[in-house]
This record gives C-alpha cells, sequence and structure tokens, in this order.
C-alpha cells in the first residue's frame, strides 16, 4: 500500500457502490482458450515491424480493451466482443477474464500481478456512467479515482504507480502532463520466471510463421 510519502488525495470511490448483480463465475475451457490465443496471434502479425525490436503483452491489450468495452454499446461494443471473443459477449469476456486473473501464479519464485485503474475528472458536466465503473472493479479489480486533473492528479497517479510496483517504478507522467480527456486508465503487469506451457509453446510454433525462438517464451519484467 501507499505510504505517507506517497499517499494519493484524489477520492478513490471503488468500493464506494453496491454492485447490481453477483460476478459469474467460470472455469477457462477450450472457448476462451480459443479466442485468447487468437487475439494474440493477431496482434502479433499486426504490430510486426520490419528491424524493429518490440515488446507487447497481450494481455495487458486484452484487459485494457475488455475494460474499454464495458463502456461501448450497440455496433463498437459488437467489434469488441467481435475482437476479443470471437463473438462472446461482454458479460462472458469479463468473466473469463476475472478467472484467468485469479487463476494467475502467485509465488516467491514464480509470479505474474496485474493492477488496473481508472481515473475520472471530478465535473459537474462529466456524469460517468455506473455499470462501467462497477463493471471493472468488480471483473478487473480497478482501483477508481476521481480526480481534479490538475498537476497533484500526476502526483496522485504517479503514486499509485509506484505502490502498485513495489517502488520499482516511481513515475511515469511528468508534472507538465494535464490530459485533455476526462478520463484515463492505467495498467501494470508484473511477470517473474513466468514460461509457457509446453503445449501452448507447441501450438504457437505450428500454428503462426512468427519464427519465434524459445527465449520469446520466457518473461520477467514489468510491463504497462
Amino acid at each position: 500500500g501507499c505510504t505517507t510519502g506517497n499517499a494519493i488525495s484524489a477520492e478513490k470511490v471503488s468500493g464506494a457502490r453496491e454492485p447490481k448483480e453477483q460476478t459469474v463465475e467460470v472455469e477457462l475451457d477450450d472457448k476462451f482458450t480459443d479466442a485468447t490465443v487468437n487475439f494474440a496471434i493477431e496482434l502479433f502479425k499486426r504490430s510486426d515491424m520490419e528491424d524493429a525490436n518490440i515488446l507487447i503483452s497481450p494481455v495487458s491489450f486484452m484487459l485494457a480493451l475488455g475494460m474499454t468495452a464495458n463502456g461501448a454499446n450497440d455496433v463498437t461494443l459488437k467489434e469488441f466482443e467481435r475482437v476479443l471473443g470471437d463473438g462472446m459477449t461482454i458479460a462472458e469476456i469479463n468473466a473469463y477474464y476475472r478467472a484467468y486473473v485469479k487463476g494467475l501464479p502467485n509465488s516467491k519464485e514464480t509470479k505474474m500481478s496485474i493492477a488496473n485503474s481508472i481515473w475520472f475528472k471530478d465535473a459537474e458536466e462529466f456524469q460517468i456512467n455506473e455499470n462501467f465503473l462497477t463493471n471493472n472493479e468488480m471483473y478487473y479489480k480497478a482501483d477508481i479515482y476521481k480526480a481534479a486533473f490538475n498537476k497533484g492528479t500526476v502526483k496522485d497517479i504517479n503514486n499509485w504507480v509506484e505502490s502498485k510496483t513495489d517502488g520499482m517504478i516511481d513515475k511515469i507522467i511528468e508534472e507538465d502532463w494535464l490530459p485533455k480527456s476526462l478520463l484515463t486508465s492505467e495498467q501494470f503487469e508484473y511477470v517473474k520466471n513466468i514460461k509457457l506451457k509446453p503445449q501452448a509453446i507447441k501450438y504457437i510454433k505450428e500454428n503462426t510463421d512468427l519464427g519465434l525462438k524459445e527465449s520469446a517464451f520466457y518473461y520477467d519484467m514489468y510491463i504497462k
């Protein structure tokens, strides 16, 4: 948690609302695996840049898009559902993502942890959808803050990041950062000694032409 030296002054509103429904519990199955692998493969293909060394995390992309999808509707929501879940509903995607994150390894030797937050401007003219906040809190464990979006908010976001990364990252935005939007989201992924299961590596190698080496499946890093 935050120490006195890096306290967050913004109003934390997560935990202040009663969910309208209980979270749906699901088991990870082939339906989830197929959708997730397809998304990751397409992401790698579309992110390939010639003569460039890039680092991307499909998990971070999936969760960030899943969080965003909860604020979409109509055609936009259908596109999110198609890209993330091969046609699964947002309710199914939320449940699967919650189960996935809940099952991540967490020990001294092997660990993968993810932290999410949503910051929205404290302004009378800005009305944020309560279902968007509730679903992100329930399914993505997002810390939600109402903030002034001034220099104090810059400090708050940096303090949040520092607390979630055990002090390894103490700044992510500069003091002159003042967002033009009324809402921002921050996400961090911490990976330690994670290696894909042999069957997953075999599947990716046999079903893609990415030419990934064995070292590409071993991780130990922070990813924003």
